[in-house]
């Protein structure tokens, strides 16, 4: 996998927008639309900021494509959770109704088999 696809899945997992996370790094959203992309790639310094900011270790945008590291399952599994709670905390707020919690759930359950 490409830094620019492990950039937009760790975005994603977060649960931000590119804008959102252009706004956190103080950067234009052009900046990431590029970096998703492909079309350029952030420098050292800025991809340190965009690992803290997303929360997943700097390695996780340098791995092997099909790496089945512990480390790699370890950050998915993270990021798997992160978004547990993120559909826990809608449902409880009443944003998302138990079925659609469900069928997220599977889907989840669908890409870590992957």
């Amino acid at each position: 996998m490409a830094i620019s696809d492990r950039i937009a899945k760790a975005r994603k997992a977060a649960g931000l927008t590119q804008s959102e996370l252009a706004r956190r790094l103080g950067i234009r959203p052009q900046s990431v639309q590029s970096w998703e992309a492909g079309i350029t790639a952030p420098r050292a310094r800025r991809l340190t900021q965009v690992a803290e900011v997303l929360g997943v270790p700097e390695a996780f945008f340098f791995e092997e494509a099909e790496s089945e590291s512990p480390q790699t399952r370890s950050i998915e599994g993270e990021m798997a959770a992160r978004i547990a709670r993120r559909l826990q905390g809608y449902a409880e707020a009443g944003n998302l109704d138990r079925a659609a919690l469900e069928v997220v759930g599977q889907l989840i359950d669908v890409l870590a088999r992957r």
